[in-house]
């Protein structure tokens, strides 16, 4: 349990709320004339209302919104409609837990199904033992998606190419069977 090592009363809220305007200058002075440090005044400035907070709180409507339509458009398009950055719907998606698609895996999260290493299930892609498809975020080295019925068919084809003794055996029970978590 965390106990607060910080107080501060009227007098100091008052102090942080007359004087705060996110400059280091300002929160210097405030450090040394309240005697917390930096990081406190930022949060106390944060809490009270008076510092810029990076992004607004999202609306019911907006998660709504994000949840319906992450999986058919694009970041880009989402950003825009909800007048937000990229980045700021990346974060909330993944805050949220949802992703474009729950239907398959990306290379990572195959390969922590099978215990294995992310370069041993790319180089099952490069040689065509899995088909896969890459996300196209623009980003060089971009992710691959794996499809679940790619993963059956990789799993009934090359059925010598993984250890059972190293793969999660719920995840692998729940595959076969066609059981979604």
């Amino acid at each position: 349990m965390s106990r607060k090592k910080y107080f501060f009363d009227e007098a100091s809220d008052r102090l942080v709320r007359g004087c705060y305007d996110s400059r280091s200058e300002t929160i210097d002075q405030l450090s040394q004339r309240l005697g917390f440090p930096r990081w406190a005044i930022k949060r106390r400035a944060q809490i009270l209302g008076v510092a810029r907070t990076k992004e607004k709180p999202w609306s019911e409507k907006e998660v709504a919104y994000l949840e319906a339509n992450l999986h058919r458009l694009s970041l880009a398009v989402l950003a825009r409609k909800l007048g937000r950055s990229i980045t700021g719907v990346a974060l909330k998606a993944k805050r949220l837990d949802i992703r474009k698609s729950d239907e398959g895996y990306t290379a990572r999260s195959l390969a922590q199904a099978f215990g294995v290493d992310d370069h041993k299930v790319v180089r099952w892609v490069e040689l065509g033992l899995i088909r896969a498809t890459r996300r196209n975020s623009g980003r060089p080295h971009d992710m691959y998606f794996i499809p679940e019925r790619e993963v059956k068919r990789f799993v009934s084809s090359y059925p010598t190419e993984f250890d059972l003794r190293r793969v999660d055996p719920v995840w692998f029970i729940d595959l076969l069977a066609g059981v979604r978590r």
